[in-house]
């Protein structure tokens, strides 16, 4: 910002412009929040606000908006903004809050009938500067530059994603433009505007209008000697009723007759408590660290040493709560009990013994409160310990509460329940590495989540047991806990020697592919270049592209998949990028994330899934391509230690299994009372011929449409996958139905149900909100709907293999085989077992996954041995 001699700075923005910008910023993935509200507006313009009132230093501030009645420019021309479309209802039904939020950020909201916004802060800049202010617009519009003729008024264009806000001053103007401020009038009449429909003088653009105001300094001067003007062309075309009509259009009215105070203007502070009741209506978590204050930071702790921190914990009787963040190598452990707040902080990892804490985590009488269970279970070396109903892990009852959000860290929780603000523990970390704030700050902050832990605790209790849930969080999530740590600690074994062997394998071939490539195209390029690909299939080539991006015709998967059969290189280009990929994601990167005995360690994540799927992370070992040969030969790196075998364990066809209980169909039932094939019972049902007469074509299509079927799949979605016409769709999911027809009648019923009830839920009574079937929009309807069908299903799914994991694992604690768990993709189980003890852990692990939960059609696992992974599954 430049200087100011000022004492007081008015701040002027243009209110209107920022909603519009802020919605359609998001126009193809909208912000919405729980209740399938459109949110793009109001939380780009608190964003944009919370930025200016930060960064910006001033003493008076207004945001100015339009009105919709018609103004002078209507009157002088009828056809003034007769182009714009209508404002869009999502983002009408946001200006009112839009309105509220900018006054609860204590800045005055200004709209005066019968005049634009425009002129409103023009007027004002001039009465600000006539009373001795400094004055700064923030504004996109090129219409302010004319202002920038008065010394004391600037202009800060907003950025926009990477691209910086930049402060607008007459040289800028100069330097962009090649006109003068005091131009700004004549050059815009002359190149006219289209948003405004405002019309210019045909055939004449930014760089001959600059042109013919440095040769004649004004439009009275071009219009006075249009005779000199060296461009016949633009000479005819030059009207001076049109062109005088269009300098009036764009010059701002500064002088207008309104009753405004400017020190009516003054910045009156934010009123937090207001701004946290709309962030938290509007779900708005991240912009509440802005609403923090200085007197909620401070809380009353002792800081103590392990030692007495160990001594401590052994005393309490009844709940404590925990948590815990690593700065720099060193532990912070910071307890709550209903009286006291303690950390510790713990030098070095490692340099204690942390199963002196194992009797306090052990002990039934208490109950252990945290946000991140696993992980201190991880920090305490106490995977060995069950978690049950002496646990409480915060952040995953507040999954189940809202499992459609997409985080339950504690400053989430805690402004979600307890309307309390709390810093980020990543955000810490940040700041601390920063220099921005010492340890003493962050030992600060971890006893405030221990004390918001405390506080949290009985609030998020009722509500489970208000919601039917806590059944499914005491029986199911909580003892899962345990099992996820021990399997993450065991890791799975990795042969490095097989994966650097394969590497060398697949560098010969793309080396090949590049080759053969280079001779298709006729020159060497970078295959893997976006820009050099489309140049050469599409300008050099000249074929035919499908769909265009905003980078230029599209060469995504599908693409090259289409232009296949126009031309052999898109081919080789598709099989180039998929060694690329197996290559560079798992081939090459899987060894390097192994630990000094070769194993690796994923972390498996409760919280994210909405349907109640397990999640994998650093690395996704759930992403392990399982089909196609090339994929699936990286199974191949994983393998069983010496003297052991992996044992793969697969839920066969669960999900349709699930299918058939919950719809009751007679057909569905008897294909898997009777071991039928159900793909091709399918098939030959919907294609009208006898089983034995069904191809692996129609079984893979039978296969797309009966898992289809649960995903909601629609004909035109079913159209893409077949590669058929949407009519052909609905014929074969017409046949479907008929062929399964309870199947159609519990689709319409669930739907109906979950539209009445506002949720849906799986058979184990895990639920989800579904608002989306309430909304107003077509598509997000549609998209209710298949949530209301797909969770009972998938849902149903992970809980009943959640649940397997829990007894399997206790069984084989308590019996004594040697088995251990390492892996859990979706439906199957990867154990590694003593070459001893296979026959009983493969009729252990049988018995519980086929007996987790009792339906109307036999549950059946199919299991694998083998060295490594390929050969188990």
């Amino acid at each position: 910002m430049v200087k100011q001699k000022n004492k007081n700075r008015l701040i002027l923005i243009d209110g209107s412009a920022m909603a519009y910008r802020s919605y359609f910023a998001f126009i193809n993935s909208p912000l919405r929040n729980s209740k399938g509200e459109n949110t793009s507006a109001i939380f780009g313009v608190a964003n944009s606000l919370l930025k200016i009132l930060r960064e910006q230093k001033f003493t008076h501030i207004v945001t100015c908006f339009d009105t919709p009645q018609p103004t002078f420019r209507h009157k002088i021309f009828k056809e003034y903004k007769a182009t714009r479309e209508k404002m869009p209802d999502e983002l009408c039904g946001q200006m009112d809050v839009v309105k509220e939020l900018i006054e609860a950020m204590g800045i005055t909201v200004l709209e005066v009938e019968g005049f634009e916004a425009d002129d409103i802060m023009g007027t004002l800049a001039q009465r600000a500067l006539s009373s001795r202010f400094s004055v700064t617009l923030i504004s996109w519009d090129k219409d302010f530059l004319q202002l920038l003729t008065n010394e004391g008024i600037d202009i800060i264009k907003p950025g926009r994603g990477k691209i910086a806000e930049e402060l607008i001053t007459p040289d800028v103007v100069k330097k962009k433009l090649d006109v003068s401020p005091h131009q700004m009038t004549d050059y815009l009449a002359l190149v006219g505007d289209t948003s405004d429909n405002i019309p210019g003088v045909p055939g004449v653009g930014p760089k001959s209008a600059a042109k013919l105001l440095k040769d004649f300094g004004n439009i009275e001067n071009i219009i006075a000697n249009k005779a000199n003007i060296k461009s016949a062309k633009i000479a005819s075309a030059i009207d001076e009723v049109q062109l005088n009509l269009s300098k009036k259009l764009v010059t701002l009215d500064t002088n207008l007759k309104i009753d405004i105070d400017i020190n009516s203007l003054l910045y009156k502070g934010k009123r937090n408590e207001r701004l946290k009741e709309l962030f938290t209506k509007f779900e708005f978590t991240s912009l509440m660290g802005e609403l923090r204050e200085e007197s909620e930071r401070q809380v009353d702790l002792k800081e103590i040493g392990i030692a007495q921190m160990r001594k401590m914990v052994n005393e309490i009787e009844d709940l404590a709560a925990i948590e815990f963040l690593n700065v720099d190598g060193s532990s912070l452990i910071s307890l709550a009990t209903s009286d006291n707040v303690w950390v510790t902080e713990v030098p070095e990892k490692g340099c204690i013994d942390y199963k002196n804490f194992h009797p306090f985590l052990n002990k039934k009488g208490t109950l252990k409160i945290s946000t991140d269970m696993k992980s201190l279970l991880h920090l305490m070396k106490a995977e060995d310990i069950n978690t049950g109903k002496g646990f409480f892990d915060i952040s995953i009852a507040s999954y189940l509460l809202d499992p459609s959000r997409g985080s339950h860290t504690i400053d989430f929780v805690s402004l979600r329940f307890g309307n309390k603000i709390l810093k980020k523990k990543e955000d810490l970390i940040k700041e601390y590495k920063k220099k921005k704030i010492e340890v003493c700050e962050i030992k600060q902050e971890l006893s405030r989540y221990v004390q918001t832990d405390f506080y949290l605790y009985p609030i998020i209790k009722a509500k489970l047991e208000d919601e039917e849930m806590s059944e499914l969080f005491y029986t199911i999530e909580m003892p899962l806990v345990s099992v996820l740590a021990r399997i993450e600690r065991a890791g799975i074994l990795v042969d490095r020697k097989f994966f650097d062997n394969l590497s060398e394998e697949y560098e010969k071939e793309i080396s090949e592919i590049e080759k053969n490539i280079y001779n298709i195209s006729g020159e060497t390029f970078n295959v893997r270049s976006t820009k050099q690909l489309q140049h050469i299939l599409f300008e050099k080539l000249k074929l035919n592209p499908p769909r265009r991006t905003k980078t230029g015709f599209s060469t995504d998967s599908e693409t090259l998949l289409t232009l296949s059969a126009q031309h052999d290189l898109p081919k080789e280009i598709l099989k180039y990028r998929e060694l690329y990929k197996l290559k560079s994601t798992y081939i090459d990167t899987l060894p390097k994330l192994t630990d000094e005995n070769g194993r690796i360690h994923t972390t498996f994540i409760q919280t994210t899934a909405a349907t109640g799927r397990l999640a994998s992370r650093n690395p996704n070992l759930q992403n392990i391509p399982a089909r196609g040969d090339l994929g699936r030969e990286i199974r191949k790196g994983f393998i069983a230690p010496k003297r052991k075998k992996l044992l793969s364990c697969d839920y066969s066809q669960i999900e349709l299994r699930i299918l058939a209980h919950v719809s009751d169909d007679e057909n569905l039932k008897n294909a898997f009372f009777n071991e039928l094939d159900i793909h091709t019972k399918t098939a030959s049902s919907i294609f009208k011929i006898t089983e034995e007469n069904i191809t692996r074509e129609m079984r893979r299509r039978a296969k797309i449409i009966n898992f289809g079927i649960i995903y909601g799949m629609s004909p035109y979605g079913l159209a893409q996958e077949l590669n058929i016409t949407p009519e052909e769709g609905m014929v074969i999911i017409n046949s479907y139905f008929d062929t399964y027809p309870e199947v159609k009648e519990w689709i319409d019923t669930i739907i109906e149900e979950t539209k009445q009830k506002g949720f849906t839920e799986t058979l184990l009574g895990r639920r989800r909100r579904v608002t989306e079937l309430k909304s107003k929009a077509y598509n997000i309807r549609e998209f209710g709907k298949r949530i209301a069908v797909n969770t009972p299903i998938q849902g149903s799914a992970a809980d009943i293999i959640k649940l397997a994991m829990i007894r399997i694992d206790e069984r084989i604690r308590n019996e004594s085989i040697n088995a251990t768990m390492v892996l859990q993709i979706h439906d199957e189980l990867l154990f590694e077992v003593d070459e001893r003890h296979i026959a009983e852990a493969k009729a252990l692990i049988a018995n519980e996954m086929e007996n987790a939960i009792q339906l109307s059609v036999p549950l059946k696992v199919e299991i694998g041995i083998g060295n490594n992974w390929l050969e188990a599954h």
